[in-house]
């Protein structure tokens, strides 16, 4: 039993330790990105209005992937945007 604890344990503590990992990077790379956040081409954004009703609703989470290429949307993908005000 105290081995099966301690493997839960550890295994706890290595999904903590790299969650703050990630954490951390998004915090470092959202200097280099005006003030928002990437994590190997992705950004987490939240839903700031119900403008996007039934999909989203305001306070949702959302990843978006950054592209190079405009021409790549597809009729029917959702796009995001932000600016600084």
């Amino acid at each position: 039993m105290k081995k099966a604890l301690k493997i839960v344990f550890n295994v706890i503590a290595w999904v903590v330790l790299i969650f703050a990992l990630l954490i951390t990077i998004l915090v470092f790379s959202s200097d280099k990105n005006n003030g928002t956040a990437s994590l190997l081409g992705y950004i987490p954004l939240t839903v700031e209005s119900d403008s996007m009703k039934p999909t989203f609703k305001k306070g949702d989470l959302i990843i978006s992937k950054e592209i190079d290429d405009i021409n790549s949307l597809k009729k029917g993908d959702v796009i995001t945007f932000w600016t600084l005000i």
